[in-house]
C-alpha cells in the first residue's frame, strides 16, 4: 500500500505552461503526477482568496498535459504561466485545505448546543439556516424555531454532530465543525490524507 497524502506538496501539481483565450480563459498545462486526478469540477490550489475554481479537461495521461477552463482567473491572479499550484477535486472546497493546514487554526472540543433556526420561504420552496446567517436572495424569514438548530455536519466526512449522533466535536473560529475522528486523523496532525477518500 502507498504513502497517504499527507502535506500540500504530496498532493498532484498543475505547472502552467501557456494561457489562452481570455474571454473565457484556459489554462493549458502539466501534471506532476495524476493520482486521484479526473475530468471535471476542480480547484487550483493557492489559499482561500486565491484559488480559482474551473473545470479540468483532456487529460493525456501520456504526457500529464491537461487543459483547465478557469472562467474567474484574470491578469491579477497569482496563477501564471510558470505558476505550479496544487490540484484539488471539486468535491472538496479549497478553504478544507486551509482549515487542516494553517498552523494558525485553533479547534476547540465543543458539546454541541441546539441554538435557534431561521425558517423562510423563498418561492415555492421551505428552508431553514441557523439564525443570524445570511438568508438567500428573495427569502422571505417566517419564523424562528427556539432550537430547530440541532445539529452541525464534518466538515470532512458529513457525519452528524448534534441530536441523536455524537454530541461532541471540534469547532474553530470560522464555526467550521469536525467529528472527532476526522480531527484526530487529520487537523490534529495536520494531513491532508482525507482528500483521496471520495
Amino acid at each position: 500500500m502507498g504513502r497517504l497524502v499527507t502535506r500540500l506538496g504530496d498532493l498532484p501539481a498543475f505547472r502552467v505552461l501557456q494561457i489562452a483565450n481570455a474571454e473565457n480563459p484556459e489554462l493549458l498545462g502539466m501534471f506532476t503526477h495524476l493520482k486521484g486526478v479526473r475530468a471535471g469540477r476542480s480547484w487550483l490550489y493557492a489559499g482561500d482568496a486565491d484559488s480559482l475554481i474551473g473545470d479540468l479537461l483532456d487529460i493525456d495521461e501520456a504526457t500529464q498535459r491537461a487543459r483547465f477552463t478557469a472562467p474567474f482567473w484574470s491578469s491579477a491572479s497569482p496563477i501564471q504561466v510558470g505558476s505550479a499550484v496544487p490540484w484539488l477535486d471539486g468535491y472538496w472546497q479549497a478553504y478544507h485545505l486551509t482549515m487542516i493546514l494553517d498552523p494558525q487554526a485553533v479547534w476547540k472540543r465543543t458539546e454541541f448546543a441546539p441554538s435557534p433556526a431561521q425558517h423562510f420561504q423563498q418561492g415555492d420552496v421551505h428552508g431553514w439556516t441557523k439564525a443570524g446567517a445570511k438568508l438567500p436572495d428573495d427569502a422571505v424569514p417566517t419564523h424562528i424555531d427556539d432550537v430547530g438548530w440541532d445539529h452541525e455536519h464534518c466538515e470532512l466526512c458529513q457525519s452528524k454532530i448534534g441530536r441523536g449522533e455524537d454530541a461532541y466535536g471540534y469547532v474553530d473560529h470560522n464555526d467550521r465543525w469536525l467529528c472527532e475522528r476526522c480531527y484526530h486523523a487529520y487537523a490534529e496532525p495536520r494531513s491532508l490524507a482525507f482528500v483521496f477518500s471520495i
